[in-house]
């Protein structure tokens, strides 16, 4: 009897989300076009030609190399390539500025599928996202770090914790500023106000963007002065420019 009835609520879940794919379809954030019922997101053509990184945790990677010395640092990896007017740059703008929530988690469950199979995951303790200042994240409704985090630990089953890292400061954006205005833009504006949570930890660092490092290492230093043991990094995206470093 309780397994009929199960049959039968998934069968009307499954015509509901039906009616619900034929009167409201989803499209793909990159191209526009309609999506298919296996599709999330980002369509099957454009999912083909996105700008992957393809480093799937190679060590030495460009990512690495700009991080390296400037704290404890475990792994560091990015799933595509970023810039402005390219595909990378649409998934960007979709989960940042029009709302798309659910695509960041999505592209969080096909960053760590990239990276399973190799050892990135491998004695990380804790994933924390980089956090926005509560007037951005009010504002957008969400933080897309965070996000992408949950997709990470959906797939990984490593716990996400959010309360870990927090921004002191709602410091303007990084944009349009050069290596060092970046860095001294986002000095010493995150603290974290549990240290018991991070001590001794091995902790994954979610952005969505990665440019300079600037803003990964400040938040590094505040996990890193509250005890932290490892910090490794993993982020959507990476500018194209990290290959000259």
């Amino acid at each position: 009897m309780l397994r009929a009835l199960r049959a039968g609520l998934s069968e009307a879940g499954g015509a509901l989300r039906g009616l619900a794919a034929l009167l409201l379809p989803a499209h793909c954030i990159v191209c526009g076009h309609r999506l298919s019922e296996q599709e999330h997101c980002v369509c099957t053509a454009c999912s083909v030609t996105l700008p992957y990184t393809r480093f799937r945790a190679r060590r030495d990677n460009p990512v690495e190399r700009i991080l390296i010395g400037r704290f404890p640092l475990g792994r560091a990896d990015s799933y595509i390539f970023y810039r402005q007017h390219s595909d990378a740059h649409r998934i960007i703008s979709a989960i940042k500025y029009y709302g798309r929530s659910d695509a960041a988690v999505e592209m969080g469950r096909r960053m760590a599928a990239e990276l399973e199979g190799t050892a990135f995951f491998r004695d990380i303790d804790l994933i924390i996202p980089i956090p926005l200042s509560p007037r951005r994240e009010r504002r957008r409704g969400y933080n897309q770090s965070l996000m992408l985090a949950r997709g990470v630990g959906e797939v990984t089953g490593i716990k996400v914790d959010g309360s870990l890292l927090r921004r002191r400061v709602d410091n303007p954006t990084q944009t349009r500023l050069n290596v060092n205005a970046r860095i001294a833009n986002v000095e010493g504006i995150f603290s974290a106000p549990k240290p018991a949570a991070v001590s001794g930890r091995h902790i994954l660092i979610i952005d969505d963007v990665i440019t300079t490092g600037a803003t990964i290492t400040s938040a590094a230093d505040s996990l890193t002065a509250a005890g932290a043991r490892l910090i490794s990094v993993l982020t959507l995206a990476a500018a194209t420019s990290i290959d000259r470093w």
